[in-house]
């Protein structure tokens, strides 16, 4: 049986990975726990703060770059792996053209992005898209 699928977000301000409002907006559309669907990591081990004068946060791409190379054995030894992000993807594929959200790519290992699910990426804001992403999700559970 191979293992479930990966969800691999950016960083937790506290608490476990996807514990935060980011894993309750995607418990909310998978309705379920997404922890009781996935596995669930981090890239980073804390979260970077704040990027000064802008809204998101400072994304440390050379760390986040180190931690992906450190995850790679167990990333290529799953069939399924989401990029919660396309930092995080970025980390794992440096120089890779920007992957569009919600679709399949690799060979025996298959990898997908969909955008951060924190309250700050307007992609959420429309029904469609999150209509898009739970049945994008749930179909990766398969």
């Amino acid at each position: 049986m191979s293992p479930r699928p990966l969800l691999i977000g950016e960083a937790s301000r506290s608490g476990p990975p996807f514990s935060g409002r980011a894993g309750r907006r995607l418990s909310d559309l998978l309705g379920t726990d997404v922890a009781a669907t996935f596995d669930v990591v981090n890239l980073l081990t804390e979260w970077p703060g704040r990027a000064p004068g802008q809204k998101g946060d400072a994304w440390p791409q050379e760390l986040a770059r180190t931690m992906a190379l450190s995850l790679a054995r167990e990333v290529l030894r799953r069939r399924t792996v989401i990029f919660a992000g396309r930092r995080v993807a970025a980390a794992f594929f440096p120089g890779r053209r920007t992957q569009p959200y919600l679709e399949w790519w690799g060979g025996s290992t298959r990898f997908a992005v969909i955008p951060h699910p924190s309250g700050i990426v307007r992609w959420w804001n429309d029904p469609s898209n999150r209509d898009a992403a739970a049945s994008f999700l749930r179909s990766a559970r398969t």
